[in-house]
Formats: structure tokens, sequence, C-alpha cells
């Protein structure tokens, strides 16, 4: 139930310029100043836009490269007093020197479970949650913990804080409000309760404005936004066209909130003060990043590959610009200078008329939204640690994760010894030699990397079994080791073309890689729902024969389809991938969206057929 009134009226004689201003920081709470960017979005508005800082205006370049972390980077990091934080899929907060790139001493910090989560500084103090819905605070400097708050779902946005309290949001649905230094039970609690499709989570963090009230802005999946004021709702909105999966943003005295809906996006533009929709823009793909949004423009990036540019007060498209790949993350605006990067490697600038300034590369996918201060830029990947870009950098990016350090007490620490240690090698090596739809997968990227195989790494060494004796993949015991993150974002990096479809809180993105002999396709399911869920996908067969030999991954059958069942967790993105050696010649007939079926609850379920429509 929401703490306060419950869908009441609109309170429209709520003052506009309190609701629109976004005060960017104060010396109670976080500090977005020129050389910092200490939340998501830069200030607690989360505009996206620092107006004073200083950008890379050319000859972009590799100013450093950490490859200290095992897993992925999904969140955008936070800078404050010359370090860099970021959370990783590993467990750990990462602390970098900016200029440097060096680990500061003691860190990482452990996290107690895996984090997609952006952290937020404010004096001095990190505040970053993880899938457990654990929710701490930690100094920026010795990395001890000062307090944590426990909530019942992930926690993947980041917090805001004003004045001695810490608003966040849980994939429970609930918007918190702690106190920054004790970290007691909330000040008060908001229950955003059921949406257009039921029970609900906020995969987002809060925007906030200050002026004479404190106003805190969320969204959930089941398609509602809120007002809230010390507790209470001051309004609502119902988004009907899909799931919210991203933060709000404030500005103009608008909020403006991108949803999906199926394969297509949709991005609202609510007034801030009364709650009523002004305009809506549609996309060919799904927005699933929050936008950047300055006076003249908001600017927000697809599925469909592009990144637009659109009138802040009447939604029309002013620009588009194709980043050939599709954009997973938020685009960030500073000093006349629009960033962007696409989830192949791809980091771009433009001019706010559209042109492109530049364009560089690093060396993985990128999930991350790109943060800059001082002229440098800092972004994670999916696969290859963490970068920093500056004009006239010459660092050289490299493939590959390398990592010899354990983290104590984070139950995901790398071990001291592996046997799978020839994994660290660099992806060159995993290039020529790995795994790919439970059979070969030469990635053909580099001749030289041959002598990098070695008699003790056979391709079954790719996974863990429980039993003591290797298996060839295709047996149900078979789990996937950190490898599987690499080769699979690797395939959806070189993927040609992608599909999606969204039903039920569960989006399927598939991509199809045609660089080999054979099409290669990998898949990626992420559910929304607020309990695990059964997810089917069928995919149609052209040459059985040819199937047959194929060793198959976990989770995958063949019979009168080609067949892949699992149960995804609540919040959780599950990959898989499978070689198609039946099709070499019907790349066009891989283009048709998978067929999902959805096993709701008690029996039922929601059925898209392959390039249909939902039975």
């Amino acid at each position: 139930m929401n703490s306060g009134y419950t869908r009441r009226e609109v309170l429209g004689a709520l003052g506009t310029a309190a609701a629109g201003a976004a005060v960017a920081g104060s010396a109670s709470g976080q500090q977005s100043t020129a050389e910092s960017w200490p939340t998501f979005g830069y200030d607690r508005a989360r505009s996206g836009h620092n107006p004073d800082g200083t950008g890379i205006a050319d000859n972009p370049g590799g100013a450093w490269q950490s490859a200290t972390a095992t897993d992925a980077f999904r969140a955008s990091a936070a800078v404050a007093n010359g370090t860099v934080y970021a959370a990783n899929l590993d467990g750990n907060l990462y602390a970098f020197d900016a200029v440097s790139g060096d680990p500061l001493d003691g860190w990482p910090v452990a996290l107690g479970a895996s984090s997609q989560a952006s952290p937020t500084v404010a004096n001095g103090t990190v505040y970053v949650g993880n899938e457990n819905g654990t929710l701490r605070a930690i100094d920026g400097t010795s990395g001890e913990t000062q307090w944590r708050f426990d909530t019942e779902g992930a926690i993947r946005g980041a917090p805001a804080v004003h004045d001695g309290v810490v608003y966040a949001t849980s994939g429970d649905g609930i918007v918190y409000a702690i106190d920054a230094e004790t970290g007691a039970e909330a000040l008060w609690e908001f229950d955003t309760g059921e949406g257009v499709t039921g029970e609900v989570a906020i995969r987002g963090g809060p925007a906030v404005t200050t002026g004479e009230t404190v106003t805190v802005y969320v969204a959930n999946t089941g398609g509602v936004v809120y007002a809230i004021e010390n507790g209470e709702q001051q309004w609502e909105q119902i988004v009907e066209s899909g799931q919210v999966q991203s933060t709000p943003v404030v500005a103009n005295g608008s909020v403006y909130v991108s949803a999906v809906q199926g394969a297509a996006g949709f991005l609202y533009a609510i007034d801030a003060a009364s709650g009523q929709r002004d305009w809506q823009f549609e996309a060919n793909g799904a927005l699933l990043a929050a936008p950047a949004a300055t006076s003249d423009h908001v600017y927000v990036g697809s599925r469909d590959q592009y990144l637009y540019a659109l009138d802040p007060g009447n939604g029309e498209e002013l620009w588009s610009f194709e980043t050939d790949r599709q954009v997973n993350s938020s685009p960030v605006v500073v000093d006349g200078t629009v960033y962007v990067t696409n989830f192949s490697n791809s980091l771009y600038a433009l001019t706010t008329d559209g042109e492109q300034r530049w364009q560089t590369e690093t060396s993985g996918s990128i999930s991350a939204s790109p943060v800059l201060t001082d002229g440098r830029i800092y972004l994670g990947s999916e696969n290859t640690g963490f970068y920093a870009v500056e004009s006239g950098g010459d660092v050289a990016f490299v493939s590959g994760i390398q990592t010899d350090e354990q983290v104590e007490d984070s139950p995901l620490a790398t071990p001291e010894s592996s046997p799978y240690a020839f994994l660290a090698l660099p992806a060159g090596a995993l290039a020529v030699f790995g795994l790919l739809g439970g059979g070969l997968y030469y990635l053909f990227n580099s001749e030289w990397a041959d002598q990098f195989i070695v008699d003790e790494a056979p391709i079954e060494k790719l996974y863990d079994d429980e039993d003591d004796q290797p298996e060839m993949p295709g047996f149900d015991d078979r789990k996937e080791t950190g490898v599987w993150s690499v080769i699979v974002g690797d395939v959806i990096a070189r993927a040609e073309e992608s599909q999606t479809v969204a039903q039920e809180n569960v989006i399927v993105t598939k991509h199809i890689d045609n660089a080999l002999e054979s099409p290669v396709t990998a898949y990626e399911v992420e559910s929304a729902r607020d309990e695990p869920v059964r997810i089917t996908l069928d995919e149609p067969l052209f040459d059985a024969e040819a199937m047959a030999d194929q060793p198959l991954n976990e989770g995958w059958r063949l019979g009168e389809t080609l067949t892949f069942e699992a149960v995804v967790e609540p919040g959780e993105t599950v990959k898989t991938m499978v070689g198609r050696p039946d099709s070499p010649d019907n790349f066009e007939a891989l283009l048709e969206r998978p067929g999902v079926t959805i096993d709701i609850e008690d029996g039922e379920t929601v059925t898209v057929p392959a390039g249909g429509e939902k039975t």
C-alpha cells in the first residue's frame, strides 16, 4: 500500500518552478561540479548534462585501461574527488585513480552480491546497491562499510542524496528515504503497488528536485510514473505503451520517461508539477535507457541503432544519428557535445546539430553509459574491463580480462589459482580457439594466437562440470564458466541483425552473426517479473540432418523445432547461443523473431509464435 494518499487527484496547484528546478549540489548532498560526475545522469535530476565541463574536441585515444575486474560493468560510474567508482557483476565496487587508472589501496570492496547499480558519491561516502537488494554506504577513501540497508528486490538504480537523506529504489517496487548517516530504518517508504501489468519492480533510480519542497520522481515496470513528496503521492501518470526500465529525467519543467513495448520504444514528456502528459515520441526500437536533456534538446538512444534528438517543447524529431548497432546506454552532454556508445564497442561525439565530431573504438561490448569529467571519458565494458579516453591518449586497448587479484570476503571473488587459468590469455587467443553453439567458434581475429593453444586446454575445459571428469558440451550437468560471457558477448557484438520480442515483462532479444561459414544466433532473455518464470524459445529447423551432429548447449534440444528452455529469475538476464549449420544459405529466414512461450501461472501460458502475434 502506498504511504500517504493512494492514486489521489492531481495537485495542479504545486509550483512548476519548484518541481522543475534541479539543484546541482549542496553542502549536505552530492556535489555535481565541472570536475565531478557523482551519480548517474550527473545531477539529482538525472539530466545527463554538465554545462560547465570540459569535453574531448578531437583526437580521442586511450588514457588507461583497467582489467582487474572478472566480469561485466553494466552500470555507469561515478567520479568524485579524483576517484572513479564502478560496480561490477563480480560482486565488487572498484575505485580507480581518475588520472592514472591505478586501483586505490584497499580496493575493490566486496558488495556481498553481484551489482548492476551505478554508485552515488556524497560528502565522501559512496552509496551503491546490489542484486540481493542491499544498499551500502562505503567510505570513499578507506573502503570501510559504514552501514547497510536491506530491501526485498535488486537495487539497480543510483540513489540520490540531499540534505542528509538517501533516496533509493528497489526491485520490490518501493521507494525508500533513508538517513544518510546511520542507515537506520527508513524515514518513509512509498510502495508503487500494482501497475498496468500487475506486480511491478523499479529498475531505475529516483530523480529528485529541490527547492521549496523535495520531490522524488520514479517509474516502475508496470508503466506508472509517480511524483512523491515526504512519502506522499502528489500525482501519477500511466504510461500505457509498455514497461519503464530506466530512470526518469527532470528538466525544462518536464519529466522525461523512456518505455518499451514489444520491439518499439516510446519517450514521454510529463508536466513535472501537474502530472499531465505533454507529448510522446515513438522510435522503431526499444528505449531501455534514460534520455539526456538540455534546454534545447532531449537525446535518447534506441535499439533501432539510432540516437534521436527531440524538441523538448513538443517532442518533434530534430535529427537522428545512426550508430550501426543498438544503443543500450544513455547519452551525455558536455561542453556542447553529445557523447553516446553503441552495444558493439563504438564511442561517438556529435555536435548538438547531429554532425559527427569523431568516433573511436574500445575493445568490448558496452551497456554502461559514459561519464565525462575534466576532459576524460570513463566507461566500463561487458567483457574487457574499464576504460578512460582522452584527447591525444595513446594507450592501446586490449581484449580480454586478466586478473591475479582476489577480493577477500567476497562470495564472487576470483580464486588465486584455477585449472581454467589459461582463460586469462588475451581474447586474441580465444578468438582463434573457443566455443560456439556447443561446438567450435573460430573467431578469426588473430593468426598469431595459435601460439597460446596448450595441451591442457581442450574445449571441454571451457565448462565447469559437477563431476570430477570433464564432459563435452551438451550434457545436463554442464555449467558455463566466466568465459561464456566473453564468447557470447563477442557473438552479440558481431551480430549483423537483432530482433526483440517483449511480452508479460519478459524481453527476448535475438542476435544473428553471419560472419562465419554457418550463421550463429545468440539470445538475451531478461525478466522484469517479480517471480521466477519458465521461458521456452522455438526456432524452425531447415535441415534436421545437418543439426543432428551439432552439440547443443545447456537448455537446447532438437525435435520438430529447435527449442531452448530455461527458468529466469526476477531481474536476471540469461544468455545463450547456438550454431546453425542447417541454414548456411538461409540467413534471411533466421531474421524472424523467435517463438516465445512464457509460463504465467497455474499452467497458463502466453505464446508469441516465430515472427507472429501473441496467442
